[in-house]
């Protein structure tokens, strides 16, 4: 989880917890607690502002708090396997076997060191990022199109339909960021 999704998801608890504290305070008399509260009211400050506070922070976190359930309703959930219906039947593919697949077809290629393949798989739509350490030949982005096209090709051969799927294919470089230092720090 980044710093900005931490930071948000603070100030909406700390917003949220203070409008429990003032409903809780104003609400006590209904617990037998042996203590008691001060209430909001007895405050010269605090009485003229809390109202508003409690009003518009309410109001806040209940849109923020129904665009989190919209946002939990809709949300795309990953799947692991790609199941495709046709007139004979449904054919269920695994997305380790898809992986697998294109693994095979990216090690052909000689411009890709340590292939590594990974897939998502939503509801009609299937996504491969395929990692590895691009090598320094003549044509590298032409032969980098290509194998993205002839992995887009063997794909929807193997799955057979191209009608109601869409497949995104990616090539990422990855380089080792390790500084080799071979000088020995005492002399």
């Amino acid at each position: 989880m980044n710093k900005l999704w931490k930071g948000f998801l603070s100030i909406l608890l700390l917003l949220v917890f203070v409008i429990f504290l003032f409903v809780m305070i104003e609400n006590q008399a209904v617990a037998t607690l042996p203590f008691s509260l001060i209430s909001m009211y007895d405050y010269p400050w605090i009485h003229t502002i809390i109202p508003y506070f409690l009003f518009w922070g309410s109001v806040v976190s209940s849109l923020l708090l129904v665009i989190a359930l919209i946002w939990v309703w809709a949300y795309p959930s990953r799947k692991n396997e790609l199941v495709l219906d046709a007139k004979n039947g449904t054919l269920k593919i695994q997305k380790r076997a898809i992986e697998n697949f294109v693994l095979e077809i990216v090690k052909k290629e000689v411009f890709i060191d340590n292939p590594s393949v990974r897939v998502k798989i939503d509801k009609k739509k299937i996504s491969v990022t395929i990692f590895g350490k691009m090598r320094k030949v003549m044509e590298t982005p032409e032969r980098q199109r290509q194998l993205i096209q002839t992995v887009n090709t063997e794909l929807m051969q193997l799955l057979g339909t191209t009608d109601n799927l869409t497949t995104k294919v990616v090539l990422n470089d990855y380089r080792s960021s390790k500084k080799t230092n071979e000088k020995n720090r005492v002399e």
